[in-house]
């Protein structure tokens, strides 16, 4: 199995002083997708999604793939 987590952090979710804040909560929530989208192995190829920061904007994605 592959898992990427992929994001960009330039934009102002990063700049109000809680950069450390929004990078636990979106890896916080890749993790809770990442979980359920593995949660039944053999159950699909692959998984996907997108990444949100705190104001809603896609900041990234996230992939699961089997071996």
């Amino acid at each position: 199995m592959t898992i990427t987590i992929q994001f960009d952090t330039d934009n102002d979710a990063f700049y109000d002083g809680n950069h450390g804040e929004e990078l636990t909560r979106i890896l916080k929530k890749a993790a809770e997708y990442i979980a359920m989208a593995t949660m039944f192995p053999g159950a699909t190829d692959s998984s996907a999604g997108t990444l949100l920061d705190s104001n809603g904007n896609t900041v990234g994605n996230w992939t699961v793939e089997a071996s």
